[in-house]
């Protein structure tokens, strides 16, 4: 049984707004579904999380003691520049998973029986730099579903490439992340599967690939410049809301009053199968549909970090 982040039992559309600009939003979106068929992964995810807390728990004491503060990120400015983005911002219309805390501290504690312990809406940047897992989860997801799947560049002037071939001058040279991504010949004979063990070395800390076989964020003088913000952004986003909730899909949520009857199951629905729109993003077709539960189960990342 669950219950919802804004109600019991309620669906959700995740991704209409749940990040900075859309690219961000497809690629968060299609996480939370490879996530919802991959438990494991999560469990890894909340496993990793309660091992940066138990550190920092150690590391907050001695500061104390030395009367320094590290400096803490949050969701709020996520929030509130994305729904501002989407022209809907209104007062008192952003909800945080601090607010959450906040207004309502029984549900809050039901849900993470340690939350004065544990503030786990808030990492500092050098925290997030150490969620290897989570990175290469997160890379691995946009490997198989890139943000933006197709693009193209003009040649300035006339080239040839180190394999011989001739690109005469204001050809148009088209590449897609998207088929990239899912070359046996690039990835190997599982490149199907989701696999973020694949991106990690023995001491399982990311290695990242060369980004001419990894071109989700291109490569070169044209490589993304908001790549590391962007990451930055989506491991917060994901790391918060994983350390407080399950998040399971559902392919009926317009059926939502005769699931609210049943209370609900936490299975997912292995017969949702999202497809994606054709766009210069990826976005998936109307929405992904989701419920969304606390996370009261013994792996919880708060459970788990009072223990230590």
């Amino acid at each position: 049984m669950g219950t919802s982040l804004l109600a019991a039992n309620t669906d959700q559309n995740l991704g209409d707004r749940s990040a900075l600009c859309w690219s961000t939003a497809a690629g968060i979106s299609w996480f939370f579904w490879l996530l919802s068929r991959n438990r494991h992964v999560e469990d890894s995810i909340r496993a990793e999380i309660a091992e940066i807390v138990r550190s920092r728990n150690h590391h907050d004491h001695d500061h104390v003691a030395n009367n320094k503060k590290d400096t803490m990120l949050d969701t709020t400015t996520i929030t509130t520049t994305a729904a501002a983005a989407d022209g809907e911002l209104e007062k008192g219309n952003s909800t945080t998973i601090a607010d959450w805390e906040k207004d309502e501290p029984a549900a809050a504690a039901a849900a993470n029986p340690n939350i004065d312990m544990i503030t786990s809406s808030k990492f500092t940047y050098e925290e997030l730099k150490k969620m290897h897992y989570l990175e290469a989860a997160m890379t691995e997801s946009m490997r198989l579903y890139p943000p933006v799947p197709f693009d193209s560049k003009v040649a300035m002037e006339e080239d040839t490439w180190p394999d011989g071939t001739h690109i005469p001058k204001d050809s148009v040279v088209a590449y897609a992340p998207y088929a990239m991504g899912r070359m046996e010949q690039l990835w190997g004979s599982d490149c199907l599967e989701f696999k973020p063990e694949r991106w990690l070395d023995d001491n399982g800390v990311f290695q990242p690939e060369s980004p001419y076989k990894y071109a989700v964020f291109q490569a070169g003088q044209r490589v993304c410049l908001g790549k590391e913000l962007a990451m930055l952004q989506m491991k917060l986003l994901v790391a918060t809301i994983v350390s407080h909730f399950t998040i399971s899909v559902s392919s009926i949520a317009a059926a939502s009053e005769a699931a609210d009857a049943q209370d609900a199951q936490d299975d997912d629905d292995d017969d949702f199968k999202p497809t994606y729109e054709i766009s210069l993003t990826l976005p998936i077709k109307n929405g992904l549909p989701v419920r969304i539960h606390l996370a009261t189960q013994d792996e919880d990342i708060k459970a788990k970090a009072s223990k230590a």
